[in-house]
Parts: structure tokens; sequence; C-alpha cells
């Protein structure tokens, strides 16, 4: 669980610096939230759909769970800290 946790904040930080970085406000809490949320529910859809092997789809339920939360309040915080 830390690891998919520490996976998903490390991307998240890492999209949103980077467009950041290049003056892109909006842009950078789009894609912080892009990539946060669209990895696990492929890795479902993969294992559960493709694979149709439950057992692999433990990790991406974990992730997608964690994904969700972080996501939310990522949106909450940047909702709040908007200007204007």
């Amino acid at each position: 669980m830390l690891a998919a946790l520490l996976l998903n904040l490390s991307t998240m930080l890492l999209g949103y610096l980077l467009a950041k970085w290049l003056q892109h406000e909006d842009q950078a809490r789009t894609i912080c939230l892009e990539v946060g949320l669209q990895n696990g529910t492929l890795a479902l859809l993969i294992t559960t759909g493709i694979l149709q092997n439950s057992a692999m789809s433990i990790a991406p339920s974990v992730y997608s769970l964690l994904m969700f939360a972080s996501a939310s309040l990522f949106a909450l915080w940047a909702r709040r800290s908007r200007p204007g």
C-alpha cells in the first residue's frame, strides 16, 4: 500500500511541478490529475477484462482507491487556492 501511495503521489507531484516550471498553472493542475488518475483504471481493465485474473487485480484496486483519495484532496486544494 505504501508503494502504491508513493507511486501515485510522486507521479502527481512530478507532473504538477514540471508543468508549473513551464509556467502554466491551469495546465499543471490538469496534468497532475491526469497522471494521477489514469493508470489504476487501465490496470484494472487489463487484469480483470483481458487477463481475467482476479488475483492480479488486487494491486490496481489498492492503487485505485488511493489515487481517487489523493486526486480528491488535490482537487479540493486546487479549488480553494485558485485566485478569483
